[in-house]
């Protein structure tokens, strides 16, 4: 390797090393903000609504990611609660309210979101700056920054299809050699299946 390749290398290294550090400064700015968000519309009552018309039942979500033994299956996937009330049920040994715990993981799904798709940009060639602004634009936005104030299912499937097309973007970027080994293919196989049991419902 030649000093001109190495001193690339190096300060491509350190441009994705600043490009994370500031995704990482967005998406927790927003999280936080949501968190604060979301902390006073609770205490103030407005995360008790069921709004019929836009199919929004905050309540069942706060008691699903945050009540013990809670269980509604009402137009939900089966797997939410499983997955994501043990988060909801951690920081409550933190000494954290149920409700307050409930926002916390909608915040960090919607979080959860950003990270991934900055990291799906990048897998998909756009350049770190267009990319930070993406995610900025992407936290600003009224539905993710509402979204993210409101405990709904919203924030979680979007993880879920985030996931889906952050492997799609993997997959085509790594294209299995003819003489795979039939293990590599179905591992490819079954994590597409994985990925589609979690994005139905």
């Amino acid at each position: 390797m030649s000093r001109r390749t190495a001193i690339r290398q190096a300060l491509t290294d350190r441009n994705e090393g600043l490009f994370a550090l500031a995704v990482l400064a967005i998406t927790g700015f927003y999280f936080v903000t949501a968190v604060f968000g979301g902390r006073h519309l609770l205490h103030a009552g407005y995360l008790y609504l069921n709004d019929i018309f836009s199919g929004i039942d905050l309540e069942r979500t706060v008691r699903s990611l945050s009540e013990p033994g809670y269980f509604d299956r009402n137009n939900v996937h089966p797997l939410f609660i499983p997955l994501f009330r043990p988060f909801g049920l951690l920081i409550q040994q933190l000494g954290i309210t149920r409700g307050t715990s409930a926002v916390i993981v909608n915040a960090a799904a919607g979080g959860a979101g950003m990270l991934l798709m900055a990291v799906y940009l990048r897998l998909r060639g756009v350049r770190r700056l267009n990319a930070a602004l993406l995610v900025w634009l992407m936290g600003a936005c009224s539905s993710m920054s509402i979204g993210m104030c409101f405990p709904d299912t919203d924030l979680f499937a979007l993880c879920v299809i985030g996931l889906s097309f952050l492997w799609l973007a993997w997959v085509l970027m790594h294209p299995l050699p003819p003489e795979a080994s039939r293990v590599r293919r179905w591992g490819r196989q079954a994590l597409w299946l994985v990925l589609g049991v979690l994005d139905y419902g």
